[in-house]
């Protein structure tokens, strides 16, 4: 009897349902084409979860970050603005069953991003984070996108919520 009991209640936490997770970052430039121009940014993502394990999920992710421009040395002006508009696919690995209800992750993700310029760069990140009660969600993430000899990246901090979408 304890068993089915016990049984039912851990069931009940674990929703295999896709979600819509929206959240607000606050991203910090680590290279030096951005962090000597621009200063700390803020921005907002978006990310769909399509769980494919009881462990996993896929992921889709889009995320507008903008960063504003520091005075320029000597002169009265502002380095220029950046805003990065990125899109990602990557995967969601919980270091425990969801059914435990608050878990950590890690999601590495790969995709293509736009700096407000004519060109994509491709881009790629990994985060850390923990998941509240299947819906808060608090990470810590890398990102960095474009090639070998303008390359660009930021940490990030985050919080969202999600919405299951059952």
């Amino acid at each position: 009897m304890l068993v089915f009991v016990t049984s039912a209640v851990c069931a009940q936490y674990y929703d295999d349902s896709p979600s819509l997770v929206l959240g607000l970052d606050a991203a910090f430039p680590l290279t030096a084409g951005m962090s000597d121009k621009n200063k700390p940014g803020i921005g907002g993502t978006a990310k769909y979860t399509l769980p494919i394990g009881e462990r996993s999920d896929f992921v889709l992710a889009g995320s507008l970050m903008s960063f504003m421009g520091k005075k320029q040395p000597n002169k009265s002006a502002n380095f220029k603005a950046r805003n990065i508009l990125a899109l990602m696919a990557g995967y969601r690995y919980y270091l425990s069953p969801l059914y435990n209800y608050n878990t950590l992750y890690i999601e590495p993700k790969l995709g293509l991003t736009a700096d407000g310029t004519k060109h994509l760069a491709g881009t790629y990140g990994v985060a850390l984070g923990y998941l509240i009660n299947n819906k808060i969600d608090l990470s810590a993430r890398y990102q960095g996108f474009g090639g070998n000899t303008n390359s660009l990246s930021f940490i990030a901090i985050g919080i969202g919520y999600g919405f299951s979408l059952q």
